[in-house]
């Protein structure tokens, strides 16, 4: 029964998470403002109940706030860097882009888009795994160790540290 609820659950979360990105993928001008997204939604999802609560702020459980516009671009730019990756690797892609902006302090485009930074080219509307990874990470999950660089090649000359390898990426910081 948990498997099933969970199942309905998830279906859920990618139903309304893909109707929100296909709603912004077909508004979307592909002029990249310069201004920072002047509103917030607060979405956060509790594992004791299995619901989504919209523009509540809780005070007893981690969440992370996105604006749409965000969430878009986390998962356009986790298909274009780990497509063939499960949720957990989209996420630890996302989690990179989350950790240098928290340590450059930078928003999300700022860091996507800066040169030679991420394969932005590939990019394109999230899958369901792109909706689950993003949902794990409103939910607090954090299983990145601090990365801030990844590589699908081997080891490479960025970081001073090497972290882990999962799926076809190396993560270091």
């Amino acid at each position: 029964m948990k498997d099933l609820l969970n199942y309905i659950f998830t279906f859920i979360i990618g139903f309304v998470v893909g109707v929100a990105c296909i709603g912004s993928y077909f508004s979307h001008d592909y002029h990249m403002s310069t201004e920072k997204p002047q509103s917030t939604v607060y979405i956060y999802y509790t594992t004791e109940t299995n619901e989504i609560a919209e523009n509540e702020v809780p005070d007893d459980e981690f969440y992370r706030t996105f604006t749409d516009e965000e969430i878009n671009l986390l998962e356009q730019i986790a298909m274009a860097e780990a497509n063939g990756e499960d949720t957990k690797g989209k996420a630890l892609v996302m989690m990179v882009v989350l950790n240098r902006a928290d340590k450059q302090g930078k928003t999300i485009e700022e860091v996507i888009y800066k040169p030679n930074a991420f394969y932005t080219e590939g990019m394109r509307p999230g899958d369901d795994e792109c909706h689950e990874a993003i949902a794990m990470i409103m939910d607090g999950w954090d299983e990145s160790e601090g990365a801030l660089y990844f590589c699908s090649t081997g080891w490479n000359r960025y970081g001073e540290e090497h972290l882990f390898q999962y799926g076809g990426h190396y993560f270091s910081k």
